[in-house]
């Protein structure tokens, strides 16, 4: 969708200058390609992240690399903002992207694995009801009002259900302040101390509120500082040797972070607030600066190796199909090879080596899926054009 609008600005815009004179002119604004390289490994690390049962040293080493990847997808979506459209038209468009397929998705998954799970016998309706509920309405809320997970399969469906959750809350504040954050710094500094403070007030009470909405204002902060470093072009800024010690200089500093607030900043099931409470949000944030800012650096490397970007550009275009629907189809490969993993992603004591098998075959089958889904919508669409040729002839 970024890609169609992107490329009828571009043609917009030279239509335009074709009728300015040659020293006012401007040149069309390209899309930064490494954002969409940088989408397809950060959906690529969530994949491994989720489906490999590795030594819980080992996971925690590579959480620790890679700790700010969720909080880069916020960031990112708020550098893509596009000025100009009204806030209705902006939550219209989100509500058409990401609200409607999302529910969608979840009616097929509750439906399709509540089905399963009970008539095998596996797990109880009410049950299944109820790990539904943890997963969706958030955890730490729904732990407050005495719902539990019961069966980790059931939750693993909608494990990814957080993300989209809390971006589309985000995305109603974001998009009521954005225009007048960005006027100037004192707008932007004001907005988003407003923003954080509201989450970090939510870190010392003893209750949360349901849907993440309580942690939906610190997203809507790291969208905002999006934004910002697209108005100022800070991703873009100096040469190519300027940026990549700027990118190694931003990472150290992550790296030094992690381990100096071992365990904090990593958005986890929608958690923001956990070992430093209500503090825990500056982290993530300065993490989701950092990390992102080092990580779009290396990305514009690996664009130079033309392999590796159609491969991590195709992973980022089709990054939200990914995300959903790795956790269901790797249920499914489990179940078809009778295989149950006993370790935990994140505690197990050694690693399963089979999941990487799992992650492999969920991998290929996911692609198909997606490379099918495309076939087929340009076959209606090009059945749509002839029959609209011939009703025009």
């Amino acid at each position: 969708m970024d890609e169609v609008e992107t490329k009828l600005g571009e043609k917009r815009l030279a239509t335009t200058n074709d009728n300015m004179p040659s020293e006012i002119r401007m040149p069309p604004k390209k899309r930064m390609v490494e954002q969409d390289i940088a989408k397809g490994f950060a959906i690529l690390l969530v994949t491994l992240m989720h489906l490999l049962i590795l030594e819980k040293t080992a996971f925690n080493i590579a959480g620790g690399l890679f700790g700010f990847i969720m909080s880069s997808f916020f960031l990112l979506a708020g550098y893509n903002y596009k000025p100009g459209r009204t806030y209705k038209e902006n939550i219209v468009k989100r509500i058409k992207q990401i609200l409607i397929p999302f529910a969608i998705y979840v009616c097929i998954i509750v439906i399709g694995f509540t089905l399963y799970f009970t008539l095998s016998g596996q797990v109880s309706f009410a049950d299944a009801m109820e790990t539904y509920g943890y997963s969706l309405l958030g955890s730490k809320f729904a732990t407050q009002a005495g719902m539990a997970n019961k069966f980790m399969e059931i939750y693993r469906s909608t494990m990814v259900s957080w993300f989209i959750i809390m971006l589309f809350n985000a995305s109603f504040l974001f998009y009521a302040v954005v225009d007048w954050a960005l006027k100037d710094i004192k707008n932007f500094l004001s907005v988003n101390a407003g923003l954080i403070i509201f989450t970090m007030v939510f870190g010392f009470l003893d209750f949360s509120l349901p849907l993440y909405l309580a942690e939906a204002p610190a997203i809507a902060s790291i969208m905002l500082f999006g934004a910002m470093f697209k108005k100022y072009n800070v991703f873009e800024l100096g040469g190519l040797k300027y940026r990549i010690i700027n990118c190694i200089v931003a990472y150290a500093l992550y790296i030094g972070m992690a381990l100096s607030f071992k365990g904090a900043g990593y958005i986890m099931g929608g958690k923001l607030m956990r070992d430093y409470g209500a503090w825990e949000v500056l982290i993530t944030l300065a993490y989701s600066i950092l990390g992102t800012y080092s990580f779009l650096g290396l990305c514009k490397l690996l664009s130079y190796v033309k392999p590796l970007r159609f491969v991590f550009t195709w992973l980022g275009n089709n990054s939200m199909y990914i995300l959903i629907l790795h956790q269901p189809i790797a249920i499914i490969v489990r179940e078809i090879m009778n295989y149950h993993p006993s370790g935990s992603i994140s505690t197990s004591e050694t690693t399963e080596y089979l999941t990487f098998a799992v992650w492999g075959i969920t991998m290929v089958i996911m692609i198909a899926y997606i490379l099918l889904l495309a076939f087929a919508k340009r076959k209606i669409r090009k059945i749509k054009d002839d029959r609209f040729a011939r009703s025009k002839a």
